[in-house]
């Protein structure tokens, strides 16, 4: 069983199962006067959280991030940089050899690109993707 996974089953069924109570039992050795939990009974799992993640002190502002406004931001430069070189989106994605209807759906702030394709257009246009980024 994984760690941090808790079935949803008590020792009244067949399956081995951990109750609020912490106890690890089975249908085999419960006792017959024990009834089957409800859902108000489960231990909770832990919830996942990303590797280093480390909630913000408290008092400390955190501040949003405008999803939109980043991929329209990003998106903005690719097509600058793409028409001041004269590519055609065809053409940039031949040579970064990605797919040229997805580009376009970054260029439009639609998508949101990978930091690989990122890295793929800004080299095919001979710039870095700090400048792809700036001031987001």
């Amino acid at each position: 069983m994984h760690p941090g996974i808790v079935p949803a089953v008590c020792p009244t069924s067949s399956v081995t199962a951990r109750c609020a109570s912490g106890s690890i039992g089975s249908a085999a050795s419960a006792a017959p006067t024990r009834r089957a939990i409800g859902v108000d009974h489960l231990v909770a799992a832990p919830a996942a959280q990303a590797v280093g993640y480390r909630p913000p002190r408290e008092g400390r502002q955190v501040s949003e991030v405008d999803e939109a406004k980043v991929l329209a931001s990003v998106g903005g430069r690719i097509l600058e940089r793409r028409t001041e070189l004269g590519l055609s989106q065809r053409d940039l994605a031949a040579a970064a050899k990605v797919d040229r209807s997805f580009m376009a759906r970054v260029e439009q702030g639609l998508r949101s690109p990978t930091v690989v394709f990122l890295a793929k257009v800004a080299y095919a246009m001979g710039t870095t993707v700090s400048s792809l980024t700036r001031d987001i």
